[in-house]
């Protein structure tokens, strides 16, 4: 999880910015998610263990998930994705840090789709936000499993 600190806002350019905690899900829905009206929605990770807890810093994540494998790439839709530790990752993430990191061949990102399979207590670190649960705001629920995409993801890498 990133937290920008840069201060202006995509809310600055005409996209409004909700409160997640007061924002009531009918008026989500009719006035965002029908009409497909973009919004930010500030609050939604408030409570969630992984950020009131501090277990996604880069030094928590290499001590709870050092051993463990990722998907990693530069974009996340990289045909050329490669499996690496956390651990690898995080070395590899600080070294490229320090030298010029567009002529550098490692992997920028964690983009993996798959985690819950070697890491399933990181599911425990989050919760789907109340507005988004639920079959009526899941337009990808009705399809076969084999045709719906992956739906959480756990992505990690340095701002920028």
């Amino acid at each position: 999880f990133y937290l920008s600190s840069s201060t202006q806002r995509a809310g600055d350019e005409g996209v409004p910015t909700l409160n997640g905690s007061t924002l009531s899900t009918q008026i989500f829905v009719s006035k965002f998610l029908r009409p497909s009206r973009p919004c930010i929605i500030d609050g939604l990770a408030d409570d969630w263990p992984a950020l009131s807890e501090r277990r996604w810093g880069f030094e928590k994540l290499r001590e709870l998930y050092g051993s463990r494998y990722f998907e990693c790439g530069r974009t996340g839709f990289d045909d050329d994705s490669v499996i690496l530790s956390m651990t690898a990752f995080l070395d590899g993430m600080h070294y490229s840090s320090t030298i010029d990191s567009d002529n550098c061949s490692s992997p920028q990102y964690i983009f993996d789709a798959t985690f819950d399979a070697d890491c399933p207590e990181l599911l425990l670190d989050y919760t789907v936000p109340r507005l988004f649960r639920g079959a009526a705001r899941d337009a990808l629920a009705a399809l076969p499993a084999g045709l719906r995409p992956n739906f959480r993801w756990v992505l990690v890498g340095g701002g920028g």
